[in-house]
């Protein structure tokens, strides 16, 4: 007995096509794994050959040409990079926290920024700013970086981020702390319906993104109190009445061993006042009023100070006197 096998053209063929199919979906489970490497609009071409014996005679057939364009993964990612709370007190301005921002997907990105600030004390930072890392130094520069309310980033890039703001004015309790956040929003958006396999289409894995810093009040800070006395025979403020200040500064909270350097006063008189020469004093020490080796000086109206540095249980003051015009 002879076991035949009949091949014929239409079966030949049905096979070409399976193995086509089959190769087709090994391509597309290849690039689902390593999808982020494949430029989105990328066109992937595919065509199969296929060898084969039959009765003994060797055939070779190639498959049609196939194709698809690789769509775009949206894959963002956003972090803070201060290791630790960034350590701030009253009255000071532009304090920075650090963030990284990175494109994750496979195309450009346009993203969106926005600032968020999500503690419930009183402690608020004021004036707060988003600035893109524009000289790429990774260090905050008022005059080389740029605020910013959204960023253009290609595949696999990055830009550092900073949250700058002020601390305003206030007897703020040690160790109090605000958390502040970036929110990064891609502008891209989901095409609905069926994939079109030769259009590029947005693959959402991670379209926002948020993080959050903190600001943290020192648990030493420095403590200024201004005082004014009248100076008048009748006790009353009038035309010629001489107002005398004493603004006085030291260290609070856990002060142990600590100190505060580079303090600097600045007191603009109001405009009814005048500085009344030779009265400028530190710690009880005449200061001339020129801008000299001294630790003071008057100008335009504007009486300033040097301190230098204020170490635990020490004090300073300066005083001065002015006219009621």
């Amino acid at each position: 007995m002879c076991l035949c096998y009949y091949f014929t053209k239409t079966s030949i063929n049905m096979q070409i096509i399976d193995i086509k199919k089959l190769a087709i979906v090994i391509i597309y489970m290849t690039l689902s794994l390593f999808a982020k490497g494949v430029i989105a609009g990328k066109e992937i071409q595919n065509g199969a050959k296929i060898e084969f014996t039959l009765n003994g005679i060797s055939y070779s057939e190639s498959s049609n040409t196939d194709s698809f364009v690789v769509d775009q993964i949206i894959d963002i990612k956003l972090k803070w990079q201060n290791t630790k709370p960034v350590n701030v007190s009253s009255g000071e301005r532009h304090r920075v926290l650090t963030f990284l921002l990175v494109n994750e997907g496979n195309g450009e990105d346009s993203i969106n920024l926005s600032y968020e600030h999500n503690s419930s004390s009183n402690f608020v930072p004021a004036n707060a700013k988003i600035y893109a890392d524009s000289d790429g130094d990774g260090v905050f520069d008022s005059a080389a970086d740029s605020e910013v309310s959204a960023v253009n980033l290609e595949a696999d890039k990055s830009v550092t981020l900073f949250i700058v703001a002020d601390i305003p004015d206030g007897n703020y309790t040690a160790n109090e702390e605000s958390f502040d956040s970036i929110i990064a929003k891609s502008q891209k958006t989901i095409n609905k319906g069926t994939d079109r396999k030769n259009k590029i289409d947005i693959v959402i894995r991670k379209s926002t993104d948020k993080d959050t810093g903190i600001y943290k009040i020192r648990n030493y800070y420095l403590i200024s109190k201004k005082k004014q006395t009248i100076i008048s025979n009748d006790g009353k403020v009038h035309t010629g009445t001489v107002i005398r200040y004493s603004i006085e500064l030291f260290l609070g909270g856990d002060t142990k061993n600590k100190s505060i350097q580079n303090i600097n006063v600045k007191d603009k008189l109001d405009a009814a006042l005048e500085y009344l020469n030779g009265s400028l004093k530190l710690n009880g020490r005449l200061l001339s009023d020129e801008n000299d080796n001294d630790e003071g000086y008057v100008k335009d109206g504007t009486v300033f100070a040097h301190i230098g540095k204020l170490k635990d249980n020490e004090k300073a003051v300066v005083s001065f006197d002015a006219v009621v015009k």
